[in-house]
C-alpha cells in the first residue's frame, strides 16, 4: 500500500500541484534558539515521501538556525513494532508518523502528546476540528483531544488501465464498474492468457502487508453490513453471514473466475503498485499516494480512478485510513517538536506534488482548480462515505489474523466459512489476551 500504504498517491500530481488547503495558521517565522536542538524524526519507507521530508528538513533548519532534524526511515512492516518498543523504552523519536489503526494502543499506553493548540493557533480542539474535513481527525482523537495531524488522508479506490479497457472493447467511462459483479465481468474480458498462463490479470487483490489486506477486505465487509469486532471491542464478528459473503467474493474473484493469480507479479511491501504500473494488472485498488509511483511507468497516462465497487451502488460505503504526524509524550522538546509538525502540515502544495498526499484541510476541494481536476470526484465520494477501521488496541494482531484468513481461501483451499471460523477464534483469543 508504498505501503498504505507504502497502509499506506490518485489524481494526476502535476494537475493538483496548485491545490491549496484553507488553513488558519500564519506563515512560519524564523527563530534563533539559544542552543542547538536536535529533533529526532522517524518515518516509514516511501521513497517520494522520504525525499520530500529531506527537502523540508533542510528548509526548516534554514528557517530555524540552531535546530537540526535527524531523519530515520524504516520498512513499513517493521516500523510500528519498533516504534512502540523504542518510545515505551524512552529511546524513541520526538516526531514520527503513525498509522491510524495503531493510534488506540499508542494513546492508551500514554506514548503520545496531545496537539499543542498554542502552536497551531487554536483556542480549543473543537475549533481546531472545524478547520479539517469532517471525520478526518477522528482517527487521532481520544477523550476530546486530538493527538495527530494527518500527513495523508486516504482511502482505496479502483484504478483502471484505460488502454487495456479499450483493447478489450470496454469503455473506461461507461463500463467503469460500480458493483462487484461488474468488476468481475470486466476482469474476465481484461484477462489475457498465453499458453494457458495469465500474462495480464484482469483483476487481483493486493497482498503487500496485513493492513493493506485488512483495509481492502473491509470494503465488501462493511457493504454486507459486517465488521471485524462488535462495537464494544469485546467479541469478534468476522464469521457472520456478512463476513462469509465478503470472503467468498475474495475467493471467487481469483479461484472461481480465474482472472488473477496471487503468485504472479513483483508487487511488495516496498513497491505495492508495481504490477499495475507495469500493466500486468488491469484493475487494482490503491490510495491517492500511488500517483508518484506510476509516473514514467507503462501505465502512465493510461489510467483513471473510479469509486469503490459496491454491493448496493445506491447505498455506498467504504474504508478510509490515515497516517499522521504525532509527538512522543516523553520528548523533552515538546514545543519544538510540534513546531516542526506545524511546518510539515502547512506544505499541502508540496506534499501533493511530491508524494501525492491529500491533506484534509477545509476548503481543499473547493478551489477552481480542484473542481476541474480529473479523478478528484472519486476521492470526494470515497471520503464522504468512508469509515475508519475499528478503534482497538489489538488492531495489529487482528490484521494478521485477517491476512491469514484471506490467504487460506485465496491462496489455499479452505472454504470461506471454515476460514472465517478460524479467524473468529483467533481474534477472540486476541481480544481476551
Amino acid at each position: 500500500m508504498r505501503t498504505p500504504f507504502s497502509a499506506r498517491r490518485v489524481m494526476t500530481a502535476g494537475v493538483l500541484a496548485g491545490v491549496l488547503a484553507v488553513g488558519c495558521m500564519p506563515p512560519a517565522q524564523a527563530s534563533a534558539p539559544h542552543k542547538t536542538v536536535t529533533i529526532k524524526f522517524w518515518a516509514h519507507v516511501f521513497d517520494p515521501m522520504n525525499k520530500y521530508n529531506k527537502v523540508l528538513a533542510k528548509q526548516y533548519e534554514k528557517l530555524h538556525p540552531g535546530v537540526k532534524i535527524q531523519l530515520q526511515t524504516f520498512n513499513f512492516a517493521d516500523f510500528f513494532t519498533k516504534l512502540q518498543t523504542s518510545v515505551a523504552g524512552g529511546s524513541g523519536p520526538d516526531v514520527f508518523d503513525l498509522f491510524d489503526p495503531l493510534f488506540p494502543q499508542f494513546v492508551k499506553a500514554g506514548l503520545l502528546s496531545p496537539v499543542n493548540l498554542k502552536t497551531f493557533h487554536f483556542k480549543s480542539y473543537a475549533k481546531m476540528k472545524r478547520s479539517w474535513l469532517p471525520n478526518s481527525l477522528s482517527g487521532f482523537e481520544s477523550g476530546g483531544r486530538v493527538y495527530g495531524i494527518p500527513m495523508e488522508f486516504d482511502a482505496f479506490a479502483l484504478y483502471i488501465n484505460t488502454q487495456a479497457y479499450q483493447k478489450a472493447g470496454l469503455d473506461p467511462v461507461k463500463d467503469a464498474p460500480t458493483t462487484w459483479d461488474k468488476l468481475m465481468s470486466n476482469a474476465k474480458k481484461l484477462t489475457i492468457k498465453k499458453g494457458g498462463k495469465i500474462v495480464q490479470e484482469g483483476f487481483d487483490w493486493g497482498y503487500p502487508n496485513p493492513f493493506w489486506m485488512t483495509l481492502e477486505f473491509y470494503q465488501p465487509l462493511l457493504q454486507e453490513g459486517g465488521n471485524y469486532i462488535n462495537s464494544s471491542g469485546t467479541q469478534a464478528t468476522i464469521n457472520s453471514a456478512a463476513g462469509v459473503k465478503a470472503l467468498t467474493l475474495f475467493r471467487d474473484a481469483i479461484q472461481k473466475n480465474g482472472n488473477g493469480d496471487p503468485a504472479l507479479g513483483v508487487s511488495s511491501d516496498a513497491t505495492p503498485n508495481a504490477d499495475f504500473a507495469s500493466g500486468e494488472v488491469a484493475q487494482w485498488f490503491s490510495g491517492p499516494w500511488a500517483v508518484p509511483s506510476l509516473a514514467g511507468q507503462p501505465v502512465d497516462g493510461h489510467y483513471k480512478v473510479v469509486g469503490v465497487p459496491q454491493v448496493d451502488a445506491a447505498h455506498p460505503t467504504n474504508a478510509i485510513y490515515s497516517l499522521g504526524w504525532v509527538v512522543n509524550k516523553r520528548s523533552s522538546i515538546q514545543k519544538e517538536a510540534w513546531g516542526f509538525v506545524n511546518f510539515l502540515s502547512r506544505q499541502q502544495k508540496g506534499w501533493l506534488k511530491n508524494a501525492g498526499y491529500i491533506q484534509p484541510r477545509v476548503g481543499y476541494f473547493n478551489t477552481p482548480l480542484a473542481k476541474t481536476t480529473p479523478n478528484l470526484p472519486a476521492w470526494v465520494k470515497t471520503y464522504k462515505y468512508g469509515h475508519y477501521l475499528p478503534r482497538n488496541i489489538h488492531m495489529l494482531e487482528i490484521a494478521n489474523a485477517v491476512k491469514d484468513m484471506i490467504d487460506r481461501v485465496v491462496k489455499g483451499s479452505t472454504d470461506p466459512k471454515s476460514s472465517a471460523d478460524q479467524a473468529q477464534t483467533a481474534i477472540n483469543d486476541i481480544l481476551s489476551g
